[in-house]
């Protein structure tokens, strides 16, 4: 059965508290976004999705690689972009 579509409302304080919507689950594999924690990764202010640690910028849906864990996982030094991949509202 197919899972309804959620809306997920993220009050970025960093950014003068202006609040964002994406949806509700991950793009990757469907993971609830709702515990997701945020993270600065590069100055992006980023979900880090619970399931498998995917990192999405909730101003513009990208994802998102760098910061500590990919330089040591995957050796990626700097902060990139894999694209838009998370629906935003």
């Amino acid at each position: 059965s197919k899972i309804p579509r959620q809306v997920l409302l993220v009050l970025d304080k960093k950014d003068g508290g202006n609040v964002y919507a994406l949806d509700g689950r991950c793009f990757h594999a469907g993971a609830p976004l709702e515990l997701s924690d945020i993270e600065d990764i590069g100055g992006r202010s980023c979900l880090r999705c619970p399931m498998h640690s995917y990192r999405i910028d909730i101003k513009t849906g990208e994802h998102i690689l760098g910061g500590a864990n990919d330089k040591k996982k995957h050796g990626i030094k700097k902060v990139k972009s894999r694209g838009m991949c998370q629906r935003t509202h």
